[in-house]
């Protein structure tokens, strides 16, 4: 996403970019920093409705952010944060009868093990989850259009 024109203080025009429209997410960890990316998008003031492929739903477009940890805080801090957290927990993952939990939606996860890039993929309404080598699920993305 791109800002084509400011209209005020506090109104923007935007433009959307072809990977603003992927429902992708990616964690990518480095000497210095941790960086997740992912496709939140924007919501709509409510008197305003949208479609297209950008639109998610009628007031929601979809746009890629980024958030950029710096590497001390993200173990002095975040990690610390996230693992005494009770939503942060596998237990939190099964309802009350011990089926899977939070399961909507397809899992798309870019991320790098061992200087290997590799993708995370959950199809929905799904718990399984597989890990496939990225050259894998380039070659079948591009190969089923």
């Amino acid at each position: 996403m791109k800002i084509t024109k400011q209209l005020s203080d506090t109104k923007f025009e935007i433009e959307l970019e072809p990977h603003d429209m992927r429902n992708e997410q990616s964690i990518r960890v480095a000497h210095d920093y941790v960086r997740f990316v992912g496709n939140s998008g924007i919501q709509t003031n409510g008197s305003l409705t949208v479609d297209g492929p950008s639109a998610w739903c009628s007031n929601w477009i979809r746009t890629q952010h980024e958030v950029t940890i710096d590497i001390r805080d993200m173990v002095k801090f975040v990690l610390p944060l996230l693992n005494k957290n009770e939503y942060c927990t596998e237990e939190h993952l099964l309802n009350e009868d011990g089926t899977p939990n939070y399961t909507w939606g397809n899992s798309v996860i870019f991320f790098s093990e061992n200087g290997e890039e590799k993708v995370y993929i959950r199809l929905d309404r799904s718990d399984e989850w597989t890990i496939i080598p990225r050259s894998v699920y380039n070659y079948l993305k591009n190969n089923n259009k």
